[in-house]
């Protein structure tokens, strides 16, 4: 399963809110969402187990209670704060990667039809048009790490 933002949010312990109130979530996932100072908005880049991503984060909170079971760490941006972003516990995956994060992310991409498909008993296999528009999605993230001045080894 991926969850992108407050969809993300619900599924956890619940979201904190500026004004102190809490809305209570599903409590399917570790963690919860808290309040950050000030409004998360930009390009944000994590080296992640499927390589580096890339998307656009729009969020009022960060994600506290899951650090041991994190998607991966912030080369630029904000995340989940403390350097971290989204949540990773088992088949579940948990984001503030908005752009859309499949698209831009062919690594993350293959890796969900991968589990999906060997769920169902198959074998997945990339194919060579899908090939074509991994170095499409490829090429746009070394636009962005570029123009944010971070290097391949960042």
């Amino acid at each position: 399963m991926l969850a992108v933002g407050t969809g993300w949010e619900l599924l956890s312990w619940g979201v904190e809110l500026a004004d102190g109130s809490v809305v209570e979530g599903l409590g399917l996932v570790a963690g919860r969402a808290v309040p950050l100072a000030e409004r998360a908005t930009g390009d944000l880049v994590v080296e992640s187990a499927f390589g580096r991503l890339v998307g656009f984060e729009n969020h009022a909170r960060s994600y506290v209670g899951a650090e041991a079971s994190v998607l991966g760490r912030v080369l630029s941006g904000v995340g989940n704060g403390a350097k971290t972003e989204g949540l990773r516990m088992g088949s579940f995956l948990g984001t503030h990667l908005h752009g859309p994060v499949l698209a831009r992310n062919p690594g993350l991409a293959d890796h969900i039809l991968s589990a999906a498909v060997t769920r169902a008993g198959g074998v997945y296999v990339r194919s060579e048009r899908a090939a074509a528009a991994d170095a499409i999605a490829e090429a746009a993230t070394a636009v962005v790490v570029s123009t944010l001045s971070l290097d391949a080894d960042s």
